[in-house]
C-alpha cells in the first residue's frame, strides 16, 4: 500500500512539472504558421484520457461543466449554422487538463520550496536561451527556436514562446508567483532590497529577459512587479533604480520605452483611433475589448442571452474597426468573446470559475490584476489564461495548506494553555 502510494506521488510529480514545462515552454519545432502547438495539443489529449478515471468533481467544477454544456448544447440549437465542433473539443482538452493537474498537485506532494525551484529553473531556461539567441542576431546566424520572427526588428525576440508579450506575460507570472511561495513561507512580505540581497542572479535574469526583449508588456509587467516587491524602507533605492532606468532608456532612445510612453498617455487619452496606428500589437488587446463592452452593456447586447454564434466577433470587428492591417479572421475582445458569441450564462459560467481559482487571500489586490491581464482579456483557447491558472490555482493550493498548518499550530497552543 505505501509503494502503491510512493508510486502514485511519483507519477504526480511527474505530471505537475510536465504541465508546468508544457504550457510555459514553446518549441518552434512544433508550431505551425497559424501558432498551433503540436505537442501541447498531443499533451492535453493524454490528460484527457487521463481525465476518464477521475470519478469525482470538487464544488467550482461543476461550474466549468456547465460553461462547457452551455457552449456545447446551446449554440447546435439556437447558431446551428455557425456551431463548429473543433472549437468545443480544445476548449475540452484546456479544462479537462486543468482538472487532472489539481488532481495531480494534490498527490504530488511538492514542498513548497520544490514548486519554487522549478519555477526558478524555468526563469534560467528562458534567459540562456534568450542569451543564445540575442548570440545569434549579433553574430548573424539564424535564430534559434524563432517564431514569426521579423527581420526588420532582430531584437525583437519569442525565446520559449510564440511571441516576446507572451514571454513577458509568462516571466512575470513565474516571477510572481515565486515572490507569493517565498513569502508564504516566512511569513512575512519580501521587501525590493531584501530579495536582491536572498535572489540576485535570479533578479538579474528576470531583468535581462523583461528588459531586452522588446515588448511593451514585458516593460509594464516588470514595473507592476517592482511596485509588488516596494516597502517604505525601498522607497529611496527603488527610486534610484526606475529613475536610472528611465535615464538610460531616453538617452539610448530604446523603442520599447518610447512605445510603451505613447501607448500609455494615449489609453489615458482614450484615443483609440491613435492607438490602433502608434501600436497595433497593444492596442488590439485593448481596443476590441473597450468596443465589445461598450455593445453588451447596452440594453440590445445585455439581453442577449444566447448570444450571436461562432466566429460572430470576427464580424462585429469588421463594422467597427476601420484600420488597415487587422487580419479577416480577427477575433478578440478578451473573454466578453464568450458573452457576445455564446450568451450571458456561459460568460457567468466561466468568469466565476476563474475567479475562484484565482484569488488569493492574502494578495487580492495582485491576484485580481493578474487575472483581469491573463485571463479576463484573452479568449479561452489560448494556452495563456490556462497557464495562469494552472499557477495561481498552486498558489491557492500552497496558501490553503499554510493557512491550515498554522490553524493547527494555534489549536495546539491552545490546548497547552
Amino acid at each position: 500500500m505505501i509503494h502503491l502510494k510512493l508510486k502514485t506521488s511519483t507519477i504526480a510529480r511527474y505530471y505537475v512539472v510536465a504541465v508546468i514545462l508544457v504550457f510555459s515552454i514553446t518549441i518552434s519545432y512544433f508550431v505551425d504558421a497559424e501558432g498551433r502547438n503540436y505537442l501541447l495539443i498531443g499533451f492535453m489529449v493524454l490528460s484527457s484520457i487521463a481525465f476518464i478515471f477521475i470519478h469525482k468533481l470538487d464544488k467550482s467544477e461543476f461550474l466549468l461543466f456547465a460553461y462547457l454544456g452551455s457552449i456545447t448544447f446551446i449554440p447546435p440549437i439556437i447558431h446551428y449554422d455557425t456551431f463548429r465542433l473543433s472549437t468545443i473539443l480544445y476548449t475540452y482538452l484546456f479544462a479537462f487538463t486543468f482538472i487532472v493537474y489539481k488532481r495531480g498537485l494534490l498527490r504530488a506532494y511538492l514542498s513548497p520550496w520544490e514548486f519554487t525551484l522549478i519555477l526558478k529553473k524555468l526563469i534560467y531556461l528562458y534567459f540562456f536561451v534568450l542569451i543564445m539567441q540575442q548570440l545569434c542576431v549579433a553574430i548573424g546566424l539564424p535564430v534559434i527556436n524563432a517564431h514569426a520572427y521579423d527581420v526588420a526588428v532582430p531584437w525583437k525576440l519569442n525565446v520559449l514562446s510564440l511571441e516576446p508579450s507572451h514571454t513577458g506575460r509568462i516571466i512575470a507570472l513565474i516571477m510572481y508567483s515565486f515572490i507569493f511561495i517565498r513569502e508564504l513561507v516566512s511569513n512575512k512580505k519580501l521587501s525590493f532590497l531584501s530579495f536582491i540581497k536572498q535572489e540576485f542572479p535570479l533578479f538579474l535574469a528576470f531583468s535581462w529577459i523583461m528588459l531586452t526583449i522588446s515588448s511593451t508588456t514585458a516593460l509594464l509587467l516588470y514595473l507592476l512587479l517592482l511596485l509588488r516587491l516596494i516597502s517604505h524602507r525601498d522607497a529611496p533605492f527603488l527610486l534610484f533604480f526606475a529613475v536610472s532606468l528611465i535615464f538610460l532608456f531616453v538617452i539610448f532612445r530604446i523603442g520599447v520605452f518610447e512605445r510603451a510612453f505613447m501607448f500609455l498617455k494615449l489609453l489615458f487619452q482614450l484615443d483609440f483611433n491613435k492607438m490602433l496606428y502608434s501600436d497595433m500589437s497593444a492596442a488590439l488587446r485593448i481596443v476590441p475589448l473597450v468596443f465589445l463592452a461598450k455593445y453588451l452593456f447596452s440594453l440590445e447586447g445585455f439581453t442577449n442571452f444566447f448570444g450571436n454564434g461562432v466566429d460572430s466577433t470576427g464580424e462585429f470587428f469588421k463594422q467597427v474597426l476601420n484600420v488597415p492591417g487587422i487580419p479577416d479572421n480577427f477575433i478578440s475582445g478578451g473573454v466578453l468573446y464568450i458573452w457576445y458569441e455564446y450568451g450571458l450564462l456561459a460568460f457567468i459560467f466561466y468568469l466565476t470559475y476563474t475567479l475562484l481559482n484565482f484569488l488569493l487571500e492574502k494578495d487580492r489586490l495582485f491576484s485580481i490584476i493578474f487575472w483581469f491581464l491573463l485571463v479576463f482579456m484573452y479568449t479561452v483557447n489560448v494556452y495563456i489564461p490556462w497557464f495562469a491558472l494552472v499557477l495561481f490555482y498552486s498558489l491557492k493550493f500552497y496558501e490553503d495548506r499554510s493557512n491550515a498548518s498554522s490553524k493547527k499550530s494555534c489549536s495546539n497552543d491552545c490546548i497547552r494553555c
